[in-house]
């Protein structure tokens, strides 16, 4: 019975992060091929456009994930610092704002 109990918490534990993963990853990819104001209507106003001088484009959208607080000492006294996590959201789009590519960056 234990170790079905343990099996069982196993599979939950291993399926719950991979789905987290895959529906990450899903939303991105459901714009390629699409026109870029397909994904700012669903994602909103870009943080940035960036011309990329090659033909392309990067939109970028940032999403804060909160902060951690991590603590470092000076001269022996506690400090506490904050370590914000921002996930940078990437589309990449060709001369005629069409989504060609994505990626993620930083602590998503």
């Amino acid at each position: 019975m234990k170790t079905l109990l343990i099996v069982c918490f196993l599979t939950i534990l291993v399926t719950s992060c991979a789905s987290q993963k895959t529906g990450r990853v899903d939303l991105l990819a459901t714009f390629i091929g699409k026109p870029i104001d397909a994904a700012r209507s669903e994602l909103g106003k870009p943080y940035s456009v960036y011309d990329m001088q090659n033909g392309t484009f990067e939109y970028i959208w940032k999403k804060r994930m909160g902060d951690a607080v991590s603590g470092s000492s000076f001269m022996g006294v506690q400090v506490a610092s904050s370590d914000p996590r921002t996930c940078n959201r990437v589309l990449i789009t060709n001369q005629s704002k069409t989504v060609i590519a994505f990626r993620y960056e930083g602590k998503c």
